[in-house]
């Protein structure tokens, strides 16, 4: 018998496959490294542009209520014929020999024509100039939201402070100096009180103007961009469960609500399971906006599961508050009113105080007189001021609770209904109104200083 020798030959790949498969190992885990840490600079990323998004929509919509306040009026229509027949009349007021030599009080007319102009039709030339400033910086600075409604909610303001500062300079450079000879001192003299005053006045008023856009800006963007930003991603996360057709801004009460609550746990889950499943949410979003959407909903961060009717809550929750802050909204217009008259109030103070210096009404031996009498009176109106000065600080910087929140005090729960400058209307569960002062004593019989805060 012949022997058969066989020769087995390993593979040549087979000792270099298994050294390689180590570094095969370790370079797909530095690749899900890196893709992981790409993954939270892109949600970093998309925090900030949620956070300048959400600043946006609020300063636009404040934008479009700042030009729904400015819609033509039947004044301003009179105002554009007469500035059209001015400007039509200047040219021969200047060329035409016999319009040229005529002259009232030694001014020449065609300096009267341009002093008309200037006079009744100055705010509407003004008007057209600063639209398009605007125009060009909407266009040069689109980005800067805050800026741009800034320049909405002064226009008006300095639209009549270049008026008066046009009609100022055009009295002392044309008419002081040649009405001297047909005009008593006595009267000039007044006049130039007046246009320095109005000037003075424009300046101070607008000082107000932008105060009252900060605080506005400060209230709405500031206090509600959180609950709006997550308010909305809220909702983008219903939108995605929920059935088609079905949305979350076309109910209209608390029952529309509970159904679609209810439709959207069918929709995720039909089985008789008490719990949806991380699952059962990744058939309609990905592994990591289901895990936001269980951390919205209470479940810890290893939790896989949340029970149906914890769902069904939230849902309901969500609708609530889009209407809380709908609520707060609109009881914010009011609020910045109040401020408004406020400031106006103030404003009116200043410039009594200026106008009254610059006619040599008082003196300063008056203003010492006066300056007692406000002693007298912080005496007697010093908690009014006070209440009214913390009302501010309490609505505009801490701002402890919005409507509709459920707040405590002393375990007793209310809910802030109506906001004001200095009064806020609380109710709690037998419907009986409270104040600011009631409130913040910890209701009706309690005089002990509590603070409300926010459930």
């Amino acid at each position: 018998m012949e022997n058969i020798v066989i020769e087995v030959h390993q593979p040549a790949g087979l000792e270099t496959g298994q050294l390689t498969e180590p570094l095969e190992i370790v370079e797909i885990e530095e690749i899900e490294s890196e893709a992981h840490f790409e993954k939270e600079e892109q949600e970093e990323g998309q925090k900030i542009e949620e956070n300048e998004d959400q600043d946006t929509r609020i300063i636009d919509s404040l934008i479009e209520e700042e030009l729904k306040q400015g819609k033509v009026k039947k004044l301003v229509i009179a105002q554009w014929l007469l500035c059209l027949v001015l400007v039509l009349s200047l040219p021969f007021s200047i060329w035409l020999p016999k319009w040229n030599k005529l002259s009232f009080s030694y001014v020449v007319i065609w300096k009267w024509n341009v002093f008309l102009l200037f006079l009744l039709s100055g705010k509407i030339i003004f008007r057209c100039m600063l639209r398009l400033v605007i125009l060009f910086m909407e266009w040069k600075f689109s980005k800067y939201k805050r800026l741009l409604y800034y320049i909405h909610g002064t226009r008006s303001a300095v639209e009549s402070c270049l008026w008066v500062v046009s009609m100022f300079a055009l009295w002392n450079f044309i008419f002081s100096q040649k009405l001297k000879r047909s005009v008593r001192l006595e009267t000039l003299f007044y006049i130039n009180k007046v246009s320095s005053f109005l000037l003075v006045s424009s300046v101070v008023w607008i000082v107000k103007t932008i105060v009252l856009t900060y605080l506005a800006v400060r209230y709405n963007s500031h206090i509600l961009s959180l609950r709006i930003r997550e308010m909305e991603f809220s909702e983008r996360m219903i939108h995605q469960i929920a059935p088609k057709g079905n949305s979350l801004k076309k109910i209209r009460n608390e029952k529309g609500a509970k159904n679609l609550a209810i439709k959207t746990v069918q929709n995720l889950s039909n089985n008789s399971s008490r719990y949806i499943y991380v699952e059962d949410l990744m058939g309609f979003m990905n592994i990591n906006n289901a895990r936001k959407l269980l951390n919205l909903l209470g479940c810890a961060s290893e939790c896989q599961k949340v029970h149906k009717l914890v769902l069904e809550n939230w849902v309901v929750n969500i609708f609530k508050e889009r209407k809380a802050i709908e609520l707060t909204r609109s009881n914010s217009k009011s609020i910045v009113k109040k401020i408004n008259w406020i400031l106006i109030f103030v404003y009116f103070i200043i410039t009594l105080i200026i106008f009254s210096f610059m006619f040599e009404i008082i003196t300063s031996q008056d203003l010492v007189f006066l300056f007692w009498i406000v002693i007298l009176a912080g005496f007697t109106f010093g908690n009014t001021c006070k209440i009214a000065f913390e009302a501010v600080i309490h609505l505009f910087v801490m701002h402890p609770f919005n409507i509709d929140d459920r707040c405590e005090i002393d375990g007793v729960e209310f809910h802030p209904k109506q906001g004001g400058a200095v009064v806020s209307h609380t109710t709690y569960i037998h419907n009986k109104y409270w104040g600011d002062e009631q409130a913040a004593c910890g209701g009706p019989g309690d005089t002990s200083n509590k603070h409300a805060r926010s459930g």
